[in-house]
């Protein structure tokens, strides 16, 4: 999965001034309610004023391409916070390399799939697309502007659909939110686009599945790369490797661009490298003409403290779809997407829909 920000090398509550406030609920000097006589007042230690603290300079900070005198150096960053994933980092940066070759799609992180659907003569074709990184087995299904026949035969062909897809993700336009809903959808959240009204929701194909329904023929298609652009980066701290980051954009969401697979070196974990971090990376999106900057990660322990970090430094949950991710022993993760406007001009829609059919 793209995650900017750190595991679990850093403690938000230690290194970006969020205290707790302890109570001590011992009895006080003078106030003890069990007694008719105050206890000596104990002299008061002087305490000496703290030195101020130097000021650090932010400006050792700065980002760069990735290049390939740099990815034993990436690679043991990213074994040290993306245990389990490193295989998906290094495919991202051969990505980034072909990229920079003029042959992006090669290896690009998107394919996408026609789907034809046939019932009773009529015949509709839909885009699903689907990422190395989340799994093939998760189809995100695009009916954005498309005519309420199609979304009729859609639903429909989602009762019988194939199993080689465990999870479906659809893209509509609100007003038929309701119709997916009472097919056993549940609302995702929504991410910008430039009309404002789409909405996502989601539902494990083994909910949807409905023996008794007319047979509907599929037919897969086409497949190719999704267009795309990403450049992974190095994160450096006076001419030194610290860190690890990147964006990308895709056809598929015009207005974003996705922060990607970034981290600090544990050793190197502390307040300003990370803000830093995510501050270049944001200066990166809006020098592409992003609109939206966002982020995805999981409700994994391992990146508790990374959601917290995205939180202080301004970034709000935009959508959540449970049991995305499943390892081999079962465990399901949640998929989750930080994003924040990064455009003065964006369009922002209500984010709140009921679920009720």
């Amino acid at each position: 999965m793209n995650n900017l920000g750190l595991t679990e090398s850093i403690n938000p509550n230690e290194t970006f001034g969020v205290h707790k406030n302890h109570v001590n609920n011992e009895s006080y000097s003078g106030i003890n309610a069990n007694c008719n006589f105050p206890e000596p007042i104990e002299k008061q230690p002087s305490v000496k004023a703290p030195k101020p603290k130097k000021a650090r300079n932010l400006s050792q900070y700065s980002i760069r391409p990735l290049k390939v005198g740099d990815i034993a150096r990436a690679m043991k960053i990213a074994a040290d916070n993306f245990s389990g994933e490193v295989g998906l980092v290094a495919r991202s940066y051969l990505w980034h390399f072909a990229s920079k070759v003029g042959l992006p799609q090669i290896t690009s992180m998107w394919a996408k799939w026609e789907v034809h659907i046939e019932e009773d003569g009529e015949a509709v074709k839909l885009d699903l697309l689907s990422s190395f990184v989340h799994g093939r087995d998760v189809a995100w299904i695009d009916l954005a502007a498309q005519s309420e026949a199609t979304i009729d035969l859609a639903v429909a062909a989602m009762r019988r659909w194939p199993r080689f897809h465990r999870l479906l993700v659809v893209r509509v336009e609100r007003g038929y939110a309701p119709q997916f809903l009472a097919a056993g959808f549940r609302v995702a959240g929504h991410l910008p686009d430039g009309q404002g009204q789409h909405i996502y929701l989601y539902a494990e194909r083994k909910r949807l599945i409905n023996p008794h329904q007319p047979p509907v023929r599929l037919r897969f298609s086409g497949r190719r790369s999704v267009s795309s652009d990403c450049e992974f980066s190095v994160v450096e701290c006076s001419g030194a490797i610290i860190g690890l980051t990147g964006i990308y954009e895709t056809e598929f969401w015009h207005d974003v661009t996705w922060g990607a697979w970034g981290a600090i070196d544990p050793a190197r974990a502390r307040r300003d490298a990370v803000f830093q971090t995510l501050r270049l990376t944001e200066d990166r999106a809006k020098r592409n003409g992003a609109r939206w900057f966002c982020l995805e990660t999981s409700d994994c322990e391992k990146y508790r403290h990374a959601r917290r970090i995205y939180e202080l430094y301004g970034l709000r949950p935009l959508l959540t779809i449970p049991n995305f991710y499943v390892s081999d022993d079962g465990k399901s993760e949640k998929f989750i997407v930080y994003g924040k406007p990064i455009s003065e001009d964006i369009v922002r829609a209500p984010t709140a829909v009921s679920e009720k059919a």
